[in-house]
């Protein structure tokens, strides 16, 4: 895929990557400061003893020393369907671990009738 080889830069004429960019289901609201300060990190479980604390009433941890998101539990099920969708309709490969974490919380917080309303709208 082009963005490995080279980064966003480099996609910016590959037809499949302005396709994927632009897939409704791939788009979803964010705070601008949590979305840089997560970057590219990957997502994790946050460990049970965690504060809070970075970004006042948002319940996400941005870990720079490990390079980990911890996103808020109501928005873990809709990773988790976006990732997975995208990982299907692309064949964007997951590794094993992004995989499991990935249906697990597909599993654990299951599509809710807002969210299904949302996606039925894209």
């Amino acid at each position: 895929p082009c963005w490995k080889e080279g980064g966003r830069k480099a996609c910016q004429n590959d037809p499949l990557f302005t396709k994927m960019e632009a897939d409704k289901q791939n788009l979803v609201p964010a705070i601008g400061e949590i979305n840089g300060d997560r970057s590219n990190f990957r997502y994790a479980e946050a460990p049970t003893n965690l504060k809070y604390t970075q970004y006042g009433n948002c319940k996400v941890y941005t870990d720079f020393k490990a390079k980990r998101f911890y996103p808020a539990n109501y928005s873990k099920g809709w990773i988790a369907r976006s990732y997975l969708y995208m990982s299907k309709t692309y064949n964007i490969r997951l590794s094993d671990q992004e995989r499991k974490l990935m249906e697990a919380w597909d599993k654990q917080y299951p599509i809710d009738e807002k969210e299904k309303r949302i996606r039925e709208l894209l």
